[in-house]
């Protein structure tokens, strides 16, 4: 292209054409494009087709900055949501299945599996399900499936473990990610909560919070 500049300037812009649709059409990953199409991938076909009809009507510089912003958001709208299951503890049950000998009235235990970052974007929807909770109980966040944790998310745990301890109330984890350790160490939020409320799975934190009177 830098020696016969002069040379190639003379080209038809016919024949040119000719070569920028072959090569357009080898830069299309088409094995994965018809994955996306045959399995109905809704999120692969929109970032395919934003970018193609960017390419068409803009130019290719364009196009290609315009894909990846959509695919910025589709990726922040995905991990920003967190799926959030919670389940009752039949005490009795437990104490069946395991042989476990409960003393005295045990306290109502339930247990929160979270699945997704614990941040500024999904606090609110923690709040929504996890500040309304019976008095004198037990609540266990089983958080195996939390990778992530910012300083949002640790002032909302902070808030919770004292919101539940007025009301007479104790806060579990279970499953904790090395990363997430870490970030609780870091804030003191886990020197607050005490060994006694950090369990290996969810199993053993529901057996603690067994043994625990109302």
């Amino acid at each position: 292209m830098f020696l016969l500049g002069d040379v190639i300037k003379l080209v038809p812009m016919s024949a040119l054409a000719g070569i920028l649709m072959m090569t357009a059409w080898r830069m299309n990953e088409w094995t994965r494009i018809k994955i996306y199409f045959r399995r109905g991938f809704k999120s692969g076909i929109s970032k395919y087709l934003i970018t193609m009809f960017a390419t068409i009507i803009l130019d290719l510089t364009q196009a290609i900055i315009i894909g990846v912003l959509f695919a910025m958001v589709l990726f922040i709208a995905r991990v920003s949501d967190m799926d959030i299951n919670v389940a009752e503890v039949d005490v009795e049950r437990l104490s069946d299945e395991t042989g476990l000998i409960v003393k005295g009235k045990t306290a109502h235990i339930r247990v929160a599996y979270l699945t997704g970052p614990v941040y500024f974007a999904t606090v609110a929807k923690l709040r929504e399900y996890l500040f309304d909770f019976q008095k004198n109980g037990v609540l266990i966040l089983s958080m195996r499936g939390v990778s992530l944790i910012d300083v949002s998310g640790l002032q909302f745990l902070d808030e919770l473990y004292l919101e539940l301890q007025l009301q007479g109330s104790r806060l579990l984890f279970s499953g904790l990610q090395p990363n997430v350790e870490r970030m609780l160490q870091r804030s003191r939020v886990r020197d607050r909560l005490g060994d006694d409320s950090i369990y290996w799975s969810a199993e053993d934190a529901i057996k603690a919070a067994s043994t625990m009177n109302r």
